[in-house]
């Protein structure tokens, strides 16, 4: 018996969920669990990763492939788990294409999962190792689905293509002249990078011609992801890829982007969103086809107000949203059939929201037991299912709403979902786990996706797990032990925005916690002091808490620890907690909270910001300057205020007069005609008095 069969037979007999291999095959043949003559077996769940040399990428290649479409599906990961980003998923009999990864020296991670009927021949890949090759110049090119210019594209097809551009700093813009696809089966999905791990801008079928699209990710890459069910191949699609440096963004301390959504593709007619900055005159936008997006530079305190006008037809087609740009995240989902009138306002602080309910990490935690009433308009703003995660969730987040659980006493633990009003609700479990992850690493442990509305659950009698769009809409109850971490996503299909009631139905002692964190609700919040930033937080209750992590970033996305301090352990009241980062930069600081448990879980705070202008209160930026720069001020001046620029010699070059806004703690000012050379910039309030100086570089 060979090393990967004794691996494999060891694993089947512990019961592990999945057996891995982390031996390299450069250069050989491998094959699913059934060798090169057999069937793989029922109920498979394994993973295989295979590493490339030094300098080399690892490259498979399919010499044959049959599984049963639909339900044992085959995904392929860009790295060295199925966490990893994914570069393709595959079921049906379909040869899939050559697949590489995308990292010198990485690996790549088959993860194969079967249902408990109809086993087939699997497959068989020739796996082979070379340098890198990089993409083909995509830029100035016409690219097509797989069946070209003329054909139709495959049946049972799932791939992923990346066009990055040929110069470094630019950016791709792909723009469609034709698509044409079997509407809600066959589905196109434009990925903001290099692979299909990258945030998505969008998923369309039928007939209208989405786009443009242009790359806002620092590779300049898009991907194109395209999945087909088993019948009813249509034309396809035609686009052109062009290339050049990328917009520069609208000015202002950070971007929002206004996302505007048709799923037919026909546009909003008369329908429109409206956007005030600081009571200013309303600019209106409206979309053609089935996307737009809008960049809109804004200062912090600023207002910004969005309203809708609802005059167009189709209103259930079209959804708009707002979020920060640069992954800072979503501050508005209208949903679709969105209300009219004004449906948005926010001082703007630049600063990310807390994640959503609608997504995994912004899930609410179940107590005690209790029933609840919820429902949900949207589909939050992360993807956190895919072909690896959904389970029998076929059409992936419609409207739904994210829970954790975990039982405090061991037992049989069952539930019941209610619509309010006839309603096709679907849901999964995944579980158990130690800590929360998000997204959920792997298949559901219960899961239906029954059609018919009416009530749904874990119960009733059912003995089965999983169950298809052809189920009775229940499934087994869950026999959980203490401690143990569930995640529940409950699904909205009917998309109508109507509530569910949900009751628990809970046996053998079971009992629900209501703290499957270490730390319940973080409360954090970041003020700045002269030349550092003080972070003053609080828990709403501790169990087994260990400690804190205090993270700074400057872009709210790329974190450094900068503090730590012990936790209290246990708590069932709010604790206090405060720490000094005395090496924060100037100008905006974002900041959040690591909370780490004695097991190990981990959690995050929502971010807080703080503006430092150090120790004379005042900032410039940029500095060095150019043609403009913006003066912070620590402490907002009302009244007339006084800029004066002094050259090195301490002699006045320049000087303004402007009245300042009520509470206004930015000013712009001139500087196109000051020579190079250093500079300071005094500040005088309403009665003349200097309240402050800071220096600046003209360059």
């Amino acid at each position: 018996m060979n090393n990967y069969a004794r691996t494999l037979l060891l694993c089947c007999l512990a019961g592990c969920a999945a057996q891995v291999s982390m031996m390299a095959q450069c250069g050989t043949t491998v094959y699913d669990t059934g060798g090169a003559g057999g069937n793989y077996g029922a109920n498979e769940n394994y993973t295989w990763t295979y590493c490339a040399p030094a300098g080399q990428v690892v490259t498979l290649t399919f010499t044959a492939f049959n599984t049963e479409a639909g339900y044992d599906q085959l995904s392929i990961h860009d790295g060295a788990t199925n966490a990893a980003p994914m570069l393709g998923l595959f079921d049906g009999t379909g040869l899939p294409p050559a697949i590489s990864g995308t990292v010198a020296g990485g690996c790549v991670t088959l993860w194969f999962t079967s249902d408990l009927s109809i086993n087939y021949a699997g497959w068989a890949i020739n796996i082979s190792c070379a340098p890198l090759v990089p993409p083909p110049p995509a830029c100035g090119s016409t690219i097509y689905d797989s069946g070209g210019a003329a054909g139709n594209y495959a049946n049972n097809s799932t791939t992923y293509t990346t066009y990055c551009p040929s110069t470094p700093g630019d950016v791709v813009t792909m723009t469609f002249s034709q698509f044409s696809t079997e509407a809600n089966f066959d589905i196109v999905t434009i990925f903001n990078g290099p692979n299909a791990g990258s945030p998505p801008l969008g998923s369309f079928s039928g007939t209208g011609s989405p786009g443009p699209f242009t790359s806002t990710d620092p590779s300049g890459c898009l991907t194109l992801g395209f999945s087909s069910d088993g019948s009813i191949p249509y034309p396809g699609w035609t686009a052109s890829i062009s290339c050049a440096p990328p917009v520069p963004p609208p000015a202002g301390d950070c971007v929002y982007v206004l996302s505007l959504f048709d799923s037919f593709g026909d546009g909003w007619g008369s329908s429109n969103v409206g956007v005030s900055i600081n009571g200013g005159a309303f600019t209106y936008y409206s979309v053609t086809g089935y996307s737009r997006q809008v960049l809109i530079g804004v200062n912090i305190g600023q207002v910004i107000v969005l309203t809708y006008n609802n005059s167009g037809p189709f209103q259930y087609e079209n959804r708009y949203s707002l979020s920060i740009s640069g992954g800072g995240g979503q501050l508005f989902q209208s949903g679709t059939s969105p209300a009219a009138g004004i449906s948005f306002t926010q001082t703007i602080n630049c600063q990310p929201p807390p994640a959503a309910p609608q997504d995994c990490a912004g899930g609410a935690t179940i107590c005690g037991g209790q029933s609840f009433n919820n429902n949900s308009a949207n589909t939050g703003n992360v993807v956190d299912l895919d072909g690896t995660n959904a389970g029998c969730l076929l059409a992936g987040e419609r409207q739904g709403t994210w829970y954790y659980f975990s039982p405090s006493a061991g037992g049989s633990i069952g539930f019941t979902i209610a619509p309010i009003v006839a309603t096709d609700y679907d849901f999964a479990v995944w579980g158990p786990m130690t800590s929360v992850s998000c997204p959920p690493p792997g298949p559901p442990l219960r899961c239906s996706y029954a059609a018919p509305t009416g009530s749904t659950g874990a119960g009733n009698g059912s003995v089965d797990n999983s169950e298809d769009a052809f189920g009775d809409r229940w499934v087994a109850p869950i026999t959980a032990t203490t401690g143990q971490i569930y995640i529940m996503y409950i699904d909205n299909f009917s998309t109508n925005g109507q509530a569910f009631d949900l009751s628990w139905q809970l046996g053998g002692g079971a009992s629900l916690d209501c703290t499957v964190l270490s730390v319940g609700e973080i409360n954090l919040q970041a003020k700045p002091k002269m030349d550092r930033v003080v972070l003053e937080w609080t828990t709403s209750t501790e169990r087994e808490s260990d400690h804190f992590i205090a993270q700074r970033s400057t872009d709210g996305i790329s974190f450094e620890d900068v503090g730590r301090l012990p936790a209290v352990g246990q708590s069932s009241s709010t604790t206090n907690y405060s720490l000094e980062d005395h090496t924060a930069k100037g100008g905006i600081n974002y900041y959040r909270i690591l909370a780490v448990g004695r097991s190990g879980t981990q959690q995050y705070s929502p971010m807080a910001s703080a503006l430092l202008t150090g120790k004379t209160g005042l900032l410039v930026v940029p500095n060095p300057v150019t043609a403009s720069a913006t003066l912070f001020l620590d402490t907002p001046l009302q009244g007339q205020i006084t800029l004066r620029t002094m050259d090195a010699s301490g002699r006045m070059v320049h000087e303004l007069r402007k009245v300042n806004n009520v509470g206004e703690i930015r000013l712009e000012f001139p500087v196109a005609t000051l020579e190079p050379g250093s500079y300071f910039l005094q500040v005088l309030d309403a009665k003349g008095e200097v309240v402050g100086r800071v220096p600046f570089v003209r360059q």
